[in-house]
């Protein structure tokens, strides 16, 4: 009777589900659906708890607020792309189309309900693909995770220790080998986080309309395949 009843415990499953996609991820880091669900189920679980309400009193919430409504608008994966050849909202819906990505993951009341802690977790989703963009980073196994690194020292996003140390860990178990070149990428992804700027607090709307190539210039954006540390 003890074993039934702990497995009727509230949240048992849930826990379950996100050590399950844990593990998925682990095995295929860069498939991309494995990520989504992974943050989703952390995001069910209340560990994203931790932004409350209060905490965003001072955040320019009326960007966030235009720049969702503008990305709700848009197709992203039918049809052409509205912007034009080369510009970030171009490139941006290329890469969608190409990862297969489907619209109802940039939804925020998919991710923990319609309130500033979801529009924020929405806001870090589409910068992470943002960045694969501006900062060139590869959809790679290692880059993925290298990306991890990036997010975390830029924005202290705490799913990324998950995703780092799982990979890690898998690693160590099948490839030992490779693990200096694995610490020195993401060391590499550490220190091209600490000098390069973010685009999370830059308006998506306006963005979308410039050139990649304009948008590193102007804000000093080295690719990390020409980053050297």
């Amino acid at each position: 009777m003890k074993g039934k009843k702990k497995f009727s415990e509230p949240g048992f499953l849930l826990k379950l589900r996100i050590a399950w996609r844990l593990y998925r991820f682990s095995k295929n880091p860069n498939a991309y659906r494995n990520v989504e669900k992974f943050r989703f189920s952390l995001a069910q679980s209340g560990y994203f708890e931790f932004l409350n309400e209060g905490s965003f009193n001072d955040y320019n919430w009326q960007l966030v607020d235009e720049d969702n409504k503008f990305l709700q608008s848009l197709e992203f994966t039918d049809g052409k792309s509205r912007f034009s050849k080369g510009s970030l909202g171009e490139c941006f819906h290329r890469f969608l189309q190409d990862k297969a990505l489907q619209k109802q993951f940039y939804n925020n009341k998919l991710i923990c309900g319609d309130s500033r802690q979801s529009a924020y977790i929405l806001r870090i989703l589409i910068t992470h693909d943002l960045w694969h963009i501006l900062y060139s980073y590869d959809t790679t196994e290692i880059e993925e995770i290298a990306l991890q690194m990036f997010l975390f020292r830029q924005l202290q996003w705490p799913s990324s220790p998950f995703l780092i140390g799982g990979f890690i860990l898998r690693s160590a178990f099948q490839k030992p080998s490779e693990l200096p070149s694995i610490f020195r990428v993401l060391v590499k992804a550490w220190s091209h986080a600490g000098v390069s700027p973010t685009v999370f607090d830059c308006s998506f709307k306006d963005l979308f309309t410039e050139s990649v190539e304009s948008i590193r210039v102007r804000l000093g954006i080295v690719p990390f395949n020409k980053f050297s540390f």
